[in-house]
């Protein structure tokens, strides 16, 4: 009868629990739980978590996997803005003050739920306002200087952010009081996500499905854009994007013109610095979501477009370089 060690040449090691330095490929037996586990590749995986209590599309979003914030958005129909902000502190929402001006489409600028900037969006007309949240309500600030809309996400800070493209090329960043013009992206981006810790190291990922850039994305360095290696599936008005220019995360979006839900919009890929992979897709179709921003290994897409219009529900995300399996005979 044939062994592990006759095939192998050594026995399977036994160990409490789980290594702390995960090997790829490794076999072995945790007495802890008494059964045969492996370590598998790099991956991540969605799970279904606590839905909203205001379904909308289209909102923004701040914060971490634990304790987020989304706010404004649209719902209908009829089609109607909406100021509502809600706050997840990682095992329930609920309701906050709304913001001043009802409006989706915004760019969301902070990584913290008690240092949020909201800035532009649709109201409608365009609009060019800037709120700041502290954690419990609503302030105005200075207005941006070119009122935008078809944004999502934000790079930085409340006292340093930036905000990229929209249904125009030009940025612009915040410095705590007034906002100032910088250099334009290289593309029209309407329906592209800005991610980053940063003004000094951002990226713009995706564009409007109708357009031949839709895959495209760009690095910021504090100066000026650059071109990037592009995504493998062009897609624009994403479920989500989180990360750092150099770690980022991007989900769903719609890769042809449509409502509830396009083509390809299950894909998520992640950026690691060098090149963009595939990993675990979407519970189902989804796009313009609200989002967290912080991480590209812990993450939140909460609302969105389809299925139906005004979602109300909410995903978790988490990544890891391995993975621990139980070895199954079936």
């Amino acid at each position: 009868m044939a062994t592990y060690k006759g095939i192998k040449g050594f026995k399977v090691t036994s160990i409490a629990g789980d290594p702390t330095n995960k090997i790829e490929g490794d076999v072995y037996y945790d007495t802890t739980a008494n059964t045969l586990k492996y370590v598998e590749g790099a991956g991540g995986t969605w799970a279904t978590d606590t839905a909203v209590a205001f379904g909308r599309h289209s909102p923004g979003g701040t914060g971490t996997a634990s304790a987020a914030i989304i706010f404004g958005g649209e719902y209908g129909p009829p089609w109607t803005s909406t100021g509502k902000t809600e706050e997840w502190n990682g095992s329930s929402w609920a309701e906050q003050n709304d913001m001043s001006h009802l409006r989706y489409s915004v760019c969301s600028i902070g990584r913290t739920t008690t240092d949020s900037i909201c800035a532009a969006g649709y109201e409608p007309p365009f609009s060019d306002s800037t709120e700041l949240y502290n954690g419990t309500a609503w302030s105005t600030l200075a207005n941006v200087n070119t009122a935008r809309y078809s944004l999502a996400g934000g790079a930085g800070t409340s006292s340093a952010g930036l905000m990229a493209g929209g249904d125009t090329c030009t940025c612009e960043e915040f410095n705590g009081t007034s906002w100032g013009t910088v250099n334009n992206l290289n593309n029209l981006c309407g329906g592209s996500t800005t991610t980053g810790a940063s003004t000094s190291a951002a990226r713009q990922t995706g564009g409007s499905p109708s357009a031949t850039n839709g895959d495209q994305s760009e690095d910021y360095n504090g100066t000026s854009w650059s071109v990037s290696t592009s995504l493998n599936v062009g897609r624009g008005s994403a479920a989500g994007a989180a990360g750092t220019e150099n770690a980022t995360l991007y989900w769903g979006g719609c890769a042809s013109p449509g409502e509830g839900g396009c083509d390809v919009a299950y894909y998520t890929e992640k950026w690691n610095g060098t090149a963009w992979t595939e990993l675990g897709d979407l519970p189902n179709k989804k796009q313009t979501a609200g989002t967290s921003t912080a991480s590209a290994t812990t993450a939140l897409s909460a609302t969105g477009w389809g299925p139906g219009y005004n979602s109300t529900q909410h995903f978790q995300w988490t990544y890891a370089d391995s993975w621990v399996k139980t070895v199954s005979t079936s």
